[in-house]
């Protein structure tokens, strides 16, 4: 069963007043639209995607959807004034995994929160995906070649990215 159709069973022949979660952004997403158009509270605990409090078709607040935890957006700018003001940096590199929306947003949104040509600039974006699930294994490879999984590398032009020297990607 799917969140949206939970949401509608819960709504409709439960007789639910409100609905805890879920436990992703894509989730709530799911149940936001159901909970708006029942008029039933939402209150969810850990999704973290700006557009849950709002429909992005229309731009419209959704009245009836709250979140418990700070936005994306939200999240991302604290951390690059973090690492500007406390930790000093002027130059980051991120990492995140491809095919995980939550981690490509975030990254995207670091970079845009930390991306100021006047206290800091992105050095270098890498993506990470799990090569082979079964063994552990991950690569990482250059931003730009994200659009293809590492385990098709035999049709990426770029090469498997290597561990940089000790500290030449750190903070600094």
């Amino acid at each position: 069963m799917d969140a949206r159709h939970a949401a509608e069973l819960a709504a409709r022949e439960d007789g639910a007043l409100a609905i805890v979660g879920s436990n992703s952004s894509s989730l709530s997403r799911a149940v936001a639209e159901v909970a708006e158009s029942e008029r039933l509270v939402q209150v969810s605990n850990v999704s973290t995607a700006s557009d849950l409090t709002w429909d992005p078709a229309t731009g419209a607040d959704r009245p009836f959807v709250f979140r418990a935890c700070s936005s994306d957006e939200e999240l991302t700018r604290h951390l690059a004034d973090f690492a500007r003001e406390h930790l000093g940096a002027r130059r980051v590199a991120v990492l995140y995994e491809v095919g995980r929306s939550y981690s490509a947003q975030m990254a995207r949104r670091f970079v845009g929160s930390f991306s100021d040509p006047a206290t800091g600039r992105v050095v270098k974006e890498l993506s990470t995906c799990r090569s082979r699930p079964t063994s552990g294994r991950s690569c990482v490879r250059p931003r730009p070649s994200a659009r293809t999984c590492c385990s098709c590398r035999a049709r990426s032009p770029t090469p498997r990215w290597s561990p940089p020297r000790r500290g030449s990607w750190a903070w600094t």
